[in-house]
């Protein structure tokens, strides 16, 4: 079995509930980070593109990308 060696990244951050554009450059940011020291795999937040902190359904409305 052939195996390969290659540097990842895990991110650690806050998204803004419900700004699905500002939270895409926030993980632009750090995209362009890991690309400077060779990362090939980054793994962000769960829910990082719309965010998860929801207090009621209302707040859902309109963020299904």
């Amino acid at each position: 079995m052939k195996s390969y060696e290659y540097r990842a990244a895990t991110v650690q951050t806050l998204a803004e509930v419900g700004n699905v554009d500002v939270n895409l450059e926030i993980c632009a940011h750090y995209v362009k980070q890991a690309a400077l020291q060779d990362v090939r795999v980054i793994v962000f937040p769960e829910c990082m593109n719309a965010g998860y902190l929801y207090e009621d359904r209302g707040q859902t409305a309109g963020i299904h990308q």
